[in-house]
């Protein structure tokens, strides 16, 4: 009993503090503050690799970033748990409210954190994962088309290691048809 009482005073006393609240969008501003420069490092990357003669898998990697990386569709709704909960902080002091902002804050604090870990994996060469991770998922007709037409069209070089990001190799060719025939598979099934 005592130890219930003493953690509901701690949150009592956290939510209460007049000091939360600037925490709070102090704290979502330095993530977005993170996120932003990632997100230009990579679509410089993007835009510099649109210049070269081989596209590599250029069209596939857009699809990928933004459905894989960036998880944009989520990400516009986590961004908005990071802010707009806290205009109605003020409004209402009751323990159980601020209980339930913090909580949604903090949700989209997290969400917003693990893009940014996936952006630094991105960027660290970890492309095969979230390639292959979308892969496995695309739905849109159009997407699927688009991606796979890159992938074909990018170059197959028997010194690249496997899984690099310039185009593919042997071992990664191998991995693209299974998953190529399993797409087309489905393709057949959606049509009959």
């Amino acid at each position: 009993m005592i130890i219930i009482y003493l953690i509901f005073e701690i949150f009592h006393r956290f939510l209460s503090s007049d000091s939360i609240l600037d925490v709070m969008q102090n704290a979502g501003l330095a993530v977005l503050g993170i996120l932003i420069p990632l997100s230009i490092a990579i679509l410089q990357e993007i835009i510099h690799r649109e210049n070269k003669d081989n596209e590599g898998f250029l069209k596939l990697d857009i699809n990928v970033i933004l459905d894989e990386v960036f998880i944009f569709k989520n990400l516009l709704l986590y961004v908005g748990l990071m802010f707009l909960p806290l205009l109605f902080w003020t409004f209402n002091e009751n323990d159980l409210i601020r209980f339930i902002i913090f909580s949604l804050w903090l949700f989209g604090l997290v969400k917003v954190g693990l893009i940014i870990l996936n952006v630094y994996k991105w960027t660290k060469g970890n492309v095969w994962e979230y390639r292959s991770s979308y892969l496995d998922q695309v739905k849109s007709s159009l997407d699927t088309e688009k991606s796979w037409r890159s992938i074909w069209s990018s170059r197959v070089d028997p010194n690249l290691r496997k899984s690099d990001q310039g185009g593919f190799s042997g071992g990664d060719e191998l991995d693209l048809l299974k998953k190529f025939s399993v797409t087309i598979s489905n393709l057949i099934k959606e049509d009959e």
